[in-house]
């Protein structure tokens, strides 16, 4: 995640590119520092995400969501486990994937 938000031309490349280190490294929430201040949880869930290969993990909005982005579909179950293991089987995961139009 990047301290100020990133040029939207880096993001669209990277996104255009399938490049998931580059789009992890356009990822920026200014809401997400005083959210984790206040609820210090986020931060840690970020953390079980990133140990578990997320090669970037970010609170959504105003923080009803965390998200992390996986390189691989089982590296995200993996991690989705492993958040529901560490904060309680009624935390809500749902592993998706990006929608392309190279894909579709």
């Amino acid at each position: 995640m990047t301290a100020h938000p990133p040029e939207v031309s880096l993001l669209l490349r990277a996104l255009a590119e399938d490049d998931l280190a580059g789009v992890s490294q356009c990822l920026f929430n200014s809401l997400e520092a005083p959210s984790v201040r206040k609820f210090p949880v986020l931060e840690l869930i970020k953390k079980v995400m990133r140990d578990g290969g997320a090669a970037g993990a970010l609170m959504s909005g105003s923080g009803a969501t965390v998200f992390g982005l996986f390189a691989s579909e089982p590296a995200a179950e993996k991690s989705a486990q492993r958040v529901r293991e560490q904060f309680g089987p009624s935390m809500w995961t749902k592993v998706t994937r990006f929608a392309s139009a190279q894909r579709a």
